[in-house]
């Protein structure tokens, strides 16, 4: 099962507290078979925020950002897994996990 992430737009800075908007445009398995964990990672590696969805072409999603969030570079990732199985979909590079963005927190 195919899946490329043809376009992905959400900030590129967000502050603690806030909805970090993500909108991707999918092309391949989008008959909704498939499923997607989007999730924000801090530095040290922890999943602060996660949303699971379902794949389609067009999949508009908002994490929140903890309040309690520090300051640095986040990374927006993304696993993809079967939704009646949820078998995971590996990357190309043979990983579940796959980094879409890094996004950075700002003090206000």
């Amino acid at each position: 099962s195919e899946i490329d992430l043809v376009t992905l737009a959400s900030y590129e800075t967000v502050a603690p507290g806030e909805v970090l908007p993500i909108d991707m445009a999918v092309n391949g398995q989008t008959d909704g078979t498939l499923k997607m964990s989007v999730r924000f990672i801090s530095p040290d590696g922890e999943t602060v925020a996660q949303r699971d969805v379902t794949l389609t072409p067009d999949v508009r999603l908002g994490l929140l950002v903890p309040p309690a969030s520090a300051p640095g570079e986040y990374t927006l990732a993304g696993v993809v897994y079967d939704a009646a199985t949820v078998e995971p979909v590996l990357t190309r590079g043979g990983e579940q996990v796959g980094t879409l963005a890094t996004v950075e927190i700002v003090a206000e």
